[in-house]
């Protein structure tokens, strides 16, 4: 680790390092000032640090790391930040607990290696002490930036943070989420029979014709032969 100012800050490093010593809530609000007007790209990287200025830490939470931490219990009141390790509580679970340990902190509690936390729920917290090798299993390099922009600390390995570290143990198993049952699939209608179309009435058998008599001739009768008189 070196104490630095960073090469960011130019020619006002001294000044600023003396400001640290001094003030240090003046100095953080200015250097934020200072590096916003660097590059306001700094407000979208770094947004805990106005978190950390208007409650006095903020809490980081990286689900691909399967950690979160704190950032500013070091620096407003001397207590190594705070890392946990618990994939299986959500987001919102791991920022709640950590947020209960700073306000603790605030109010006076303070966490070294070996102290056990114990949760309502029956899950526990050891802190141990941070190392190189935790450092690539747990990282947290938003700390470790805002070491180097606000407290002159430039690390150059893992275990020279101030950080204390915990897994989740302990408590009752959440149960597993059931399989969403899957739809019975919709009973296929029975195909309603067709009723057998009604056999076409039997064609009628042409009525036999019945061959009519030629009606008999009548005889015309043959006129009568006139017979000649005998003229007497």
């Amino acid at each position: 680790m070196k104490s630095t100012v960073s090469a960011l800050f130019g020619d006002e490093g001294t000044q600023l390092q003396a400001l640290r010593a001094a003030d240090p809530d003046r100095s953080l609000q200015e250097r934020w000032q200072r590096l916003l007007a660097i590059d306001q790209e700094y407000g979208r990287l770094y947004p805990f640090v106005q978190m950390l200025m208007d409650s006095g830490w903020a809490v980081m939470v990286s689900p691909e790391d399967a950690v979160a931490y704190t950032i500013g219990l070091n620096y407003r009141f001397g207590q190594k930040e705070l890392l946990i390790s618990a994939p299986e509580l959500s987001v919102d679970e791991q920022i709640q607990r950590l947020n209960e340990l700073g306000r603790r902190v605030r109010e006076g509690l303070r966490l070294d290696p070996g102290t056990r936390v114990t949760y309502d729920d029956g899950t526990t917290l050891t802190f141990q002490t941070y190392e190189d090798g935790t450092f690539r299993q747990y990282p947290c390099g938003y700390l470790a930036r805002f070491e180097a922009y606000f407290e002159d600390r430039e690390h150059e390995a893992g275990g020279t943070l101030p950080v204390l570290w915990a897994t989740l143990e302990g408590g009752a198993a959440k149960p597993a989420k059931k399989p969403a049952a899957k739809k019975k699939p919709a009973a296929k209608k029975a195909a309603a029979k067709k009723k057998p179309a009604k056999k076409a009435a039997a064609k009628k058998k042409p009525a036999k014709k019945v061959a009519k008599k030629p009606a008999k001739k009548v005889a015309k009768k043959k006129p009568a032969k006139k017979v000649a008189k005998k003229r007497r």
